[in-house]
């Protein structure tokens, strides 16, 4: 199955932690998926990237985040109120 990432709405950061975490999740926006291990490994680097940014700027409350299943195939980034990060299944080829 192929997956596209999504970028939806953006509020406000209000620290230095959430701005990386927001510049981090635009740099990723529409980026095609092509296979199942591409997109358990992209979700698992997502984490791992926000795990890091929260390392590297201790002084800002922790972001907590998790993948949340909204459909049959569709995710969302859980724990990342100022950003609306989706992966989405791409239901056909073109």
């Amino acid at each position: 199955m192929k997956y596209t990432t999504y970028n939806g709405h953006q509020l406000t950061t209000k620290n230095k932690l959430q701005k990386a975490v927001q510049e981090y999740l635009q740099g990723i926006d529409r980026i095609l998926i092509e296979n199942d291990e591409a997109f358990e490994d992209i979700k698992v680097k997502i984490i791992a990237n926000i795990v890091f940014l929260n390392n590297e700027y201790p002084r800002c409350t922790p972001i907590s985040a998790s993948w949340f299943q909204t459909d049959k195939n569709d995710w969302l980034l859980s724990g990342v109120g100022f950003s609306n990060f989706h992966i989405y299944h791409v239901k056909k080829d073109y």
